[in-house]
């Protein structure tokens, strides 16, 4: 949700859309078409992803384009303080692989 949040926030909205399969999710969802569209995709992940990966159930994959990773850090950041205005300090953190 952050992460959604963080880039909408960043591009001015207004939604962002996902184009996943449930196979090859880490390999071709979450990797190859961020990389290739500059895009960000969602994954549920995969059988090998959730098995040899280690994703847990409540997991999915966010691939992020590259060169919309810092301005998307910046974003998550200033959001996090305006969260902690309105009370919102259980927000957690985001492990970037």
């Amino acid at each position: 949700m952050w992460i959604v949040n963080a880039f909408l926030y960043d591009r001015g909205g207004p939604r962002l859309t996902a184009n996943f399969a449930g196979m090859q999710a880490s390999c071709g969802d979450a990797t190859v078409i961020p990389y290739r569209t500059g895009k960000v995709d969602f994954s549920v992940g995969c059988y090998g992803c959730r098995s040899a990966g280690g994703l847990a159930p409540e997991e999915m994959y966010v691939g992020l384009p590259r060169a919309d990773l810092d301005r998307l850090m910046g974003a998550m950041e200033r959001l996090k303080r305006a969260m902690r205005k309105f009370g919102v300090h259980d927000q957690k953190e985001v492990k970037v692989v």
